[in-house]
């Protein structure tokens, strides 16, 4: 599947599979994928987290959501 971001400087359709995590910035976004590649997207966390419901993502923080298939490791 696809995402449509929205950024300051327009519109970007990224790959769900290429994101590694998104981390809150309080009403934006940050989207990091697989190539270090960064979006700021002008949603919140919250609604990213319901675009990628269906998608093997996981909310592990308040201020974080994983892609579960670049999960390595857990420390306890």
């Amino acid at each position: 599947g696809f995402l449509k971001i929205n950024t300051e400087d327009g519109l970007e359709i990224v790959s769900v599979e290429d994101i590694v995590f998104l981390k809150s910035l309080n009403y934006y976004t940050k989207i990091v994928l697989n190539n270090n590649k960064t979006y700021i997207t002008t949603k919140t966390l919250k609604e990213h987290e319901k675009m990628l419901k269906n998608y093997p993502f996981f909310r592990v923080h308040q201020s974080f959501i994983i892609n579960i298939n670049y999960l390595r490791s857990v420390e306890i």
